[in-house]
């Protein structure tokens, strides 16, 4: 359950059209450069956020430290992209 929450989290902030006009408005206006744009869009770099975040927050009893659960939900989040096929789209919800 966890991993599928933080591959939602990853989704609904780097790949989905609810927050594509955010993510364009942050390049257009020079809020965020390119690189930061990146970083939103890459699924296994939430991953390790949302790992040490919850493990700070939570303490999960399934996670004995903070640099393990980020690594594991880095590693679902990669895996998830890579079986959902969502890898290769562009921000119009295109392959590429």
């Amino acid at each position: 359950m966890y991993s599928v929450a933080a591959f939602g989290l990853a989704f609904i902030v780097g790949h989905s059209k609810v927050s594509l006009a955010p993510r364009k408005w942050m390049v257009k206006k020079g809020v965020a450069g390119w690189w930061l744009v990146q970083l939103l869009e890459c699924p296994a770099c939430w991953g390790f956020h949302t790992g040490w975040i919850y493990w700070l927050v939570a303490k999960p009893d399934f996670a004995p430290g903070w640099f393990h659960l980020a690594l594991f939900t880095t590693g679902s989040n990669f895996l998830l992209t890579k079986l959902s096929g969502l890898e290769g789209e562009d921000e119009d919800g295109s392959a590429t």
